[in-house]
């Protein structure tokens, strides 16, 4: 439905030149499996699936296709043969993965280029600073980082006292875990504090504070209205001092 909607709308508009189309391959949905596994990045399933997305975008090339996450069933050098197909036929630009750590890249690398790692990525979620981010760095790996406002737990939006629903998926993920909350709510109050100096918002300036880092090549921030989009946008035009920048780095270690 995603991919139909963007077809849809570039086509209408004409500004197909002017988007960089990105989309995924590999997870299994509505309970199917292959082999046990609800991951699939076997050759015949990533050709099949870049044709039918291709469809589906009415485009003729895909400028970044990603392998969503990796899938342990399927040698990585045949998914790289595939990518380096579709990359020959001109269907896609370029390759790139998904959640792959520093050792599967590395075996990925000797069956093609790699030209984006999909990571998760925040003030309150920098593990691939240890290992991921300084190998990408080295092989020209662009980052793109997802939650890169933690869940939501930098947005400002909650409090102790306002928290998502009981039932949201959230507090079972670190970023709402009981024993981390007060130390990230209080991360978030020195982001509003900070923010209104810079006259932005707490969430601007935890973007722009990922867009910061090195290696870095595009965040990706969950928005549910036109407006968030907007908001989350304008985080691009914040110019943060780099002692903000240093104290914010202390503040989320």
């Amino acid at each position: 439905m995603a991919e139909e909607l963007v077809g849809q709308t570039l086509e209408r508009l004409g500004r197909r030149d002017e988007a960089v189309l990105v989309t995924k391959v590999g997870p299994l949905f509505g309970g199917e499996k292959v082999n046990g596994r609800g991951c699939d990045l076997s050759a015949a399933r990533i050709i099949a699936c870049c044709e039918a997305s291709l469809r589906r975008l009415r485009t003729e090339c895909i400028d970044v296709y990603l392998a969503h996450w990796p899938d342990e069933a399927t040698p990585i050098g045949e998914t790289m043969q595939a990518a380096e197909t579709l990359r020959a036929q001109g269907k896609i630009r370029a390759f790139g993965v998904s959640n792959f750590g520093k050792t599967l890249l590395q075996e990925a690398l000797k069956s093609g280029p790699v030209a984006a790692n999909q990571m998760p990525y925040s003030l309150v979620d920098r593990g691939l600073e240890a290992e991921n981010l300084p190998f990408c760095l080295e092989n020209a790996i662009g980052i793109i980082a997802y939650s890169p406002l933690g869940k939501g737990v930098l947005s400002g939006k909650y409090r102790a006292a306002h928290l998502p629903p009981a039932d949201d998926y959230r507090h079972q993920r670190q970023h709402f875990a009981p024993e981390n909350l007060s130390r990230y709510f209080a991360l978030a109050e020195r982001l509003r504090v900070l923010g209104a100096e810079l006259f932005c918002s707490p969430a601007q300036l935890a973007l722009a504070w990922v867009l910061a880092r090195p290696g870095v090549a595009v965040i990706i921030p969950g928005a549910k209205t036109v407006e968030q989009v907007r908001h989350n946008a304008a985080a691009g035009d914040v110019i943060v001092p780099p002692e903000i920048l240093a104290e914010l780095d202390r503040l989320s270690l």
